[in-house]
């Protein structure tokens, strides 16, 4: 719509949704009775709206304008106010769906700035992790007592939807860190200690250096980013069967396989440079 008849259609199409949820909220003055569901369905529309919003900010910043901010900072309310209704209403996959879209208005646009880019990943995923326990529980209370091999249920795609993101925004978070990994902290110094003039210093500041002393550079000593990420990305591939879901959790998988191999000093040995 954007596209066809410009900016305008965005507003109006937002304006639509805006004016039928407010619709609802009369109905539910004159019927009580009726006001859990109508919340479900004004918050259905919230849900819209903010997709709506999101893809309008995302397509603003790619042209270069300076009101996309606006824009997104409307959707951001919108995508709150639904998740925190949903919440009340005991959630579902509709609040699985309202997490992952403000997961994606947490990190889209994304930041020029390396301390912002991580900040954003970061946020995305309190998102997802959230969206993947409900997703869970979601998935546990559809499944029928007797397991059927050729049984495809729709909660388990939006499972492995929301652990495919999860992997997905874990690794751009690995990524992230890997190249800038004191963004947004002040790196451990090294304590000063007095010199002599002439003496080499580079042992003593080896065994001053705070970083010798934490697993890894400081990240989780259980398990890294890149793992985390391969956990999740294996999970989603082994419960879906759409060709296209399984085929975006399997690329997560080589994603988080070719980090650790980098990490671990082993991409030379698996691909040899090209003769020249």
């Amino acid at each position: 719509a954007a596209a066809a008849l410009g900016n305008a259609s965005v507003d109006n199409a937002i304006k639509v949704i805006e004016k039928s949820a407010s619709v609802f909220e009369g109905v539910s003055d004159g019927h009580p009775n009726l006001a859990t569901e109508l919340q479900w369905y004004r918050s259905r529309l919230d849900v819209k709206a903010a997709e709506v919003g999101l893809v309008e900010a995302i397509r603003q910043d790619a042209t270069g304008a300076a009101l996309w901010g606006k824009m997104h900072a409307a959707a951001d309310a919108t995508i709150e106010r639904a998740v925190g209704a949903l919440t009340t209403l005991g959630g579902g996959p509709l609040l699985v769906r309202a997490l992952l879209i403000q997961a994606r208005l947490r990190s889209e646009p994304a930041a020029r700035d390396l301390g912002g880019r991580q900040q954003q990943l970061k946020g995305a995923l309190a998102c997802l992790s959230r969206a993947d326990e409900e997703a869970m529980a979601v998935a546990l209370q559809a499944r029928p007592a007797t397991p059927m091999a050729a049984l495809v249920l729709f909660p388990d795609s939006l499972l492995a939807i929301v652990k495919t993101r999860k992997a997905a925004a874990t690794l751009d978070l690995a990524v992230e860190v890997r190249h800038a990994p004191w963004a947004l902290e002040k790196r451990p110094e090294i304590p000063e200690f007095p010199e002599i003039e002439g003496r080499d210093a580079s042992s003593v500041q080896a065994f001053l250096n705070p970083l010798n002393y934490l697993p890894n550079g400081g990240a989780d000593p259980r398990m890294s980013r890149e793992e985390a990420a391969l956990v999740d990305a294996t999970a989603a591939r082994a419960i879906v069967r759409d060709p296209k879901l399984a085929a975006d959790a399997q690329a997560q998988v080589g994603r988080a396989l070719r980090l650790l191999a980098e990490q671990r000093g082993q991409l030379k040995k698996l691909w040899l440079p090209k003769p020249v």
